[in-house]
């Protein structure tokens, strides 16, 4: 994640949903904030491991202010899969 002040982006958790060995679907949200005395224009663009990309978004975030954006959800082909320990087998 890159961000270059005075914006700032905050609290992007990321929750996959519908995991399978075969798919995932991720939705994305990120608060940006801005803590300038002007409105700031840009471009928000997301990807996971630089391969797989969210749809870009042109966004306007107020002065001192923040905006919360969604993206549409991405869904990945076979996903690598996980699990704490004990639970299963990573892959």
């Amino acid at each position: 994640m890159r961000v270059t002040e005075p914006e700032g982006i905050r609290h992007p958790p990321i929750k996959t949903t519908n995991v399978s060995k075969t798919s995932a679907t991720v939705p994305l949200q990120v608060t940006i904030s801005n803590n300038s005395s002007a409105a700031v224009n840009g471009t928000l663009t997301a990807n996971v491991d630089n391969t797989l990309n969210f749809e870009s978004k042109t966004v306007t975030v107020p002065a001192n202010d923040t905006l919360n954006v969604s993206f549409s959800n991405l869904t990945m082909s076979n996903p690598t899969l996980w699990w704490p320990n004990g639970y299963g087998e990573p892959n």
